[in-house]
């Protein structure tokens, strides 16, 4: 089946990572979005190309996403649940590669990697690729600790402009 338009709701990074790819392959891109999305986050969708329909609620959100997913020409790359879960483990797989790059190309051990994150899903694989590692490699040391920082428009933040660490 041919997809020509991938969908997503998006507090911003995934929806301008989704638009970069959407572009670059010549597909439509949809994102839903928040009110409070940052203006620049907003004009990169823009350039992008992406189609941003913006929601107050996560259940407007997800519905637009669930009623694209049902259209045969759509790949929906994020949640179409009511109950607002995290990514696919099998994402959660495909981050680790990130720790294994940053590994292979850092000078020196890595204790600390800085991520932006909503939901922590990046930041769980990129821990799960250090501990994988640690244990493959036999490392003295504990796998890196990732760092995250809550995005401005995260809805878990309540939309705060701080930068927030994750707990440890």
């Amino acid at each position: 089946m041919l997809r020509l338009r991938l969908a997503i709701g998006s507090s911003g990074n995934a929806g301008i990572a989704l638009g970069a790819y959407a572009a670059a392959a010549g597909l439509r891109c949809t994102v839903a979005g928040y009110p409070r999305l940052p203006e620049t986050t907003r004009e990169q969708l823009s350039a992008l190309g992406a189609d941003l329909h913006l929601f107050d609620t996560d259940r407007e959100r997800v519905g637009l996403i669930r009623d694209l997913a049902a259209k045969p020409d759509t790949l929906a790359v994020s949640n179409i649940a009511e109950s607002f879960v995290g990514c696919h483990p099998v994402g959660i797989e495909g981050y680790k590669r990130i720790a294994w790059e940053i590994a292979d190309q850092a000078p020196a051990e890595v204790r600390h990697v800085v991520l932006p994150t909503c939901r922590g899903d990046l930041a769980w694989g990129v821990y799960r690729g250090f501990h994988d590692l640690h244990e493959l490699r036999g490392h003295a040391h504990a796998p890196a600790t990732p760092r995250g920082t809550h995005s401005p428009p995260c809805r878990s933040t309540g939309g705060s402009a701080r930068h927030r660490p994750l707990p440890r």
